[in-house]
Formats: C-alpha cells, sequence, structure tokens
C-alpha cells in the first residue's frame, strides 16, 4: 500500500509539472519533484565563489534597481563561499563621480576593484493586478562580466519573469504598498541569488512562506 502511495503522488508531481501553463507554477512543480527525490539544487553558475563582485541592476523606467540589487549583494554575501560583495555605496559613489554609461561594465569593474559584474537589467516591474489587489511581476534578464577578460560575458540568462505570490493576490487593504514592495523585492532577488549556489528545496519553502507573512 505505502508503494502505491507513494507512486500515485510522483505522477501526481509529474502532472503538475507538465500540464500547468503558468511560468510560476511550473517552477514550483519542478521544485516540488526535487524536493520529493530529497535532492539539492545545484548552482547553474559557480563562478562567484572566491571572487570580487560587484552587483549592478539597471532599468529604463525602474526606480527600485539600488534596492534590488542591494538585496542580492545581501544575499550572496550570505551564501556564496568565500564571496566578496562591493558595497553599493561604493558603486554608487564611483557611478557618480565617473558619469558611469549602463554599457560600461568594463571601466566600472576596474573602478571599484571588482573580480566580475553581476548586471542585471529590469525590464518591467509592476505591484498591482486590478486597483485593489497586490501581485508582483517583473521580468529580469542576467549577465556575469568578467573583468580580467575584458568584459566577457561568462554566465547569462533570457529574460524571465517573476511572480509573487504564485497562487494568490493579495488585498490592498491587508498592507500597505511599501511593504508589499519590500516583499516581491526580497523574493526577486532570493530567485536572482539562487542561480550562484545551492540550495535545498525544503529551506526555499520555508523561507518563502515567511515573506507572505500578515
Amino acid at each position: 500500500m505505502e508503494r502505491i502511495l507513494h507512486r500515485i503522488i510522483r505522477l501526481t508531481l509529474l502532472w503538475v509539472a507538465l500540464l500547468v501553463p503558468s511560468t510560476g507554477c511550473v517552477g514550483m512543480a519542478s521544485f516540488l519533484l526535487y524536493a520529493w527525490k530529497g535532492n539539492t539544487v545545484p548552482a547553474k553558475f559557480e563562478g562567484l565563489v572566491e571572487k570580487k563582485v560587484a552587483v549592478v541592476c539597471v532599468s529604463d523606467t525602474n526606480i527600485y534597481t539600488s534596492e534590488l540589487a542591494t538585496g542580492v549583494s545581501v544575499i550572496l554575501q550570505q551564501k556564496v563561499l568565500d564571496i566578496e560583495v562591493i558595497p553599493q555605496s561604493k558603486i554608487h559613489e564611483w557611478q557618480d563621480s565617473n558619469e558611469w554609461d549602463e554599457l560600461e561594465y568594463q571601466t566600472l569593474g576596474e573602478g571599484v576593484g571588482a573580480d566580475v559584474i553581476l548586471a542585471i537589467e529590469l525590464d518591467s516591474f509592476r505591484l498591482y493586478e486590478g486597483q485593489t489587489m497586490y501581485k508582483g511581476r517583473a521580468h529580469v534578464s542576467l549577465a556575469v562580466h568578467d573583468v580580467a577578460q575584458d568584459e566577457k560575458v561568462v554566465f547569462s540568462s533570457l529574460p524571465t519573469e517573476h511572480i509573487f505570490p504564485v497562487n494568490a493576490a493579495y488585498a490592498t487593504t491587508d498592507m500597505s504598498e511599501d511593504r508589499f514592495r519590500k516583499q516581491f523585492i526580497r523574493s526577486l532577488a532570493q530567485e536572482i541569488s539562487r542561480n550562484f549556489y545551492a540550495f535545498d528545496v525544503q529551506e526555499q519553502f520555508a523561507a518563502d512562506r515567511t515573506l507572505v507573512a500578515p
């Protein structure tokens, strides 16, 4: 009986992964499959280990780039082995003093003493679904530039949509816009950072649940 139950659960998870149309839900189903197998999700790119890293977020229209870059910097500093993340204050000071062109990552890297630049391009960012509900959506793409190799891109990801929360929306009467925005940016920062270190899926679910606590 126990073997039959396990088989039913496994088939159910596979069905969810294959049939749910939402990108966020497919990702959730994939993580459930990892959790069922008891596996740690490996880093997609391990090249930030033992490196001096400058995190830079750029956008044509969004004003929260600095907040997102700071969130990613904090998580990477905590999770990636022997990494040295360049403080955002130092990056901002250099940008202000040098009238930085957002495409000149090589110059920025040399200016702040970084080995690599993690460039986050924030293509869209919104907090609302309708006028009375919060649901965060953002499109981001990533590129890691190696300063020592003349800004060579050593890792990149295509633009992906991050949705928070995936399976619900929250009434604007339940919390302030400022609080929801901070939770959404924290969730987005976690999603970006997980490209660069191995993580346990169960720990991820526990962390994500705390983000939506009232």
